[in-house]
């Protein structure tokens, strides 16, 4: 009897995964003044997930969405890029924070103004993770960059390779990867 007793005031709290805690009311307790009935308790839920075909579908709006505007002006890509990274990424297989990728990115699009990358004969492929509403997304793009200030051109084909968390209808990517398979 004495370990039932112990745990009672545990049971007063819901803890859910997310970390959400909600408070235990006790019905018989009186009312707070001014109020005519006690307050209802608060029971906090967790977040829902996103379905298998619903995270697919994400996933590939979000690796179009972000071949579209990593071709775009500067100042637009980098506030673009500085929303979906999460705060350390796994980068070419070694884990780095936001701010440095950014700063590796600013520097790219420096020296390569004019980008342009389109998809190779077959889309990305899609595998995700409903426990944990994440996506593997890889492709293969063939690309086009310029810089006419330095009078350069680079072309070629590269393979890719981004881990992605889809959570509150934003997405976060965990993961990136890429390598030049071909230069023409």
């Amino acid at each position: 009897m004495r370990r039932l007793f112990a745990l009672v005031p545990l049971m007063s709290m819901m803890i859910w995964p997310t970390g959400a805690v909600a408070d235990w009311v006790d019905p018989s307790a009186p009312a707070a003044e001014g109020s005519a009935a006690p307050a209802a308790p608060q029971i906090a839920t967790p977040p829902p997930r996103a379905s298998l075909p619903q995270l697919h579908r994400q996933g590939g709006e979000f690796i179009d969405a972000y071949w579209d505007i990593v071709s775009d002006n500067t100042r637009h890509v980098l506030d673009y890029l500085r929303s979906n990274y999460a705060p350390v990424v796994n980068y070419y297989g070694k884990p780095m924070r936001r701010e440095a990728i950014l700063a590796e990115k600013q520097r790219y699009l420096e020296r390569w103004p004019d980008r342009k990358s389109w998809a190779a004969a077959t889309g990305p492929q899609i595998a995700c993770d409903e426990a944990t509403s994440e996506c593997v997304i890889r492709g293969v793009r063939d690309f086009e960059n310029a810089s006419a200030e330095r009078a350069d051109r680079a072309a070629g084909r590269f393979a890719y390779t981004y881990k992605v968390r889809f959570a509150a209808g934003s997405a976060q990517i965990l993961s990136e990867d890429s390598n030049v398979t071909a230069r023409r």
